[in-house]
C-alpha cells in the first residue's frame, strides 16, 4: 500500500476506490492503479492534481507528526529511500543552501526594503526564512500547526486565526500549496491577511515534467502520490496568483544547484495597492 493510502483511509473508504489491481516495486517505490491516485491535468495553465479531491479533515492524517520520529519510520518502511531524503532535507548544509537559493531571488526586488511583518505561512519552524530577509523586518512571525519549536529566538509563533486581516507586509508560504485539498482557496485565505501593497511569496517543488504532462493527458492510469497532491509549473503557479488578484514581479523555476537539489518554482507578486 502506498504511503498515501497508509496515511489517509478515507481514501480506501471511498466508493470509486478499486482495489488495487496493479503493483510493482519499482527502486523501492510503489506504483499503483487506483481511482485514488489518479491524476488530471489542466490543459490551460499544466496544474495536475489527483482526481478526488479530498477534505482537510481527510488529509490531517497524511502531515499528522509530520518528518517526526513516528512519520519517518511509517514512511521509510513503505519508502526506504524516504530515509535519506528526511535527513538530506532538514540537514544545516541544506537549509542553508535553500535560503541562500531564495536570497538571491528575492535580493534584487527587496534589498533596500524594509518589511514591518513578515509572516511564513506553514512554515514549521522558520527555519527557511533566509537570515538577510528577517534581518530588513521588524517582527518575523511563523503560522504552522506542528507547534515545533522556532529555529529563532526573535521569531514569534502565531496561530491563523490570530493574524488579522491585511495585518502582514510580506507573507511567505513555501512548500505548502502541494500538500492541501483546495490550494487556489488556501492561498486566498493567506492573501488576506497581507495588507495592501504588500508582498506574497509563493514557493512549490517542480515536479511536472513535459513527458509526465503527455502521459497524464493520454490517460495514464497510474501516477504516484506520496505526498503531494498537487504538482505545480512555472504557468500554473502563475495562473493561481494571477487568479487571486495579485500584481506578479517574478516568477522562474530554479536550478538544482539554488534548492539543494531540489527543483521548485519561486513567485513573488504584490497585492493591488487598491485591492478591497
Amino acid at each position: 500500500m502506498p504511503f498515501f493510502l497508509y496515511r489517509v483511509p478515507a481514501a480506501v473508504r471511498d466508493p470509486n476506490y478499486r482495489r488495487l489491481v496493479i503493483r510493482k516495486r519499482t527502486e523501492g517505490v510503489s506504483l499503483v492503479i487506483s481511482d485514488v491516485t489518479d491524476m488530471i491535468v489542466c490543459n490551460e495553465c499544466d496544474f495536475v492534481c489527483v482526481r478526488k479531491v479530498f477534505a482537510e479533515e481527510e488529509l490531517s492524517g497524511l502531515y499528522a507528526g509530520y518528518r517526526g520520529p513516528k512519520y519517518t519510520a511509517e514512511r521509510t518502511a513503505i519508502e526506504p529511500k524516504y530515509a535519506g531524503v528526511a535527513v538530506d532535507l532538514e540537514s544545516p548544509a541544506s537549509i542553508a543552501d535553500r535560503n541562500e537559493g531564495l536570497w538571491t531571488f528575492l535580493r534584487p526586488i527587496l534589498d533596500n526594503v524594509f518589511i514591518d511583518v513578515l509572516c511564513d505561512f506553514g512554515g514549521a519552524d522558520g527555519a527557511l526564512v533566509p537570515p538577510e530577509l528577517a534581518e530588513r523586518c521588524g517582527q518575523v512571525w511563523v503560522e504552522d500547526v506542528s507547534g515545533v519549536a522556532l529555529a529563532h529566538e526573535r521569531f514569534r509563533s502565531v496561530g491563523f486565526s490570530a493574524v488579522g486581516d491585511r495585518s502582514v507586509d510580506m507573507a511567505l508560504c513555501m512548500h505548502v500549496l502541494e500538500h492541501v485539498g483546495h490550494p487556489i482557496e488556501h492561498a486566498r485565505r493567506v492573501v488576506s491577511k497581507v495588507a495592501p501593497g504588500g508582498l506574497v511569496y509563493l514557493e512549490v517543488p517542480l515536479e511536472v515534467s513535459l513527458e509526465h504532462l503527455e502521459r497524464v493527458r493520454a490517460g495514464a492510469q497510474y501516477q504516484y502520490i506520496h505526498e503531494h497532491i498537487n504538482q505545480f509549473t512555472p504557468t500554473s503557479l502563475h495562473a493561481l496568483a494571477r487568479a487571486l488578484g495579485l500584481d506578479v514581479i517574478a516568477c522562474t523555476p530554479s536550478s538544482m544547484a539554488e534548492s539543494a537539489g531540489h527543483k521548485v518554482v519561486r513567485l513573488l507578486a504584490q497585492v493591488p495597492v487598491d485591492a478591497l
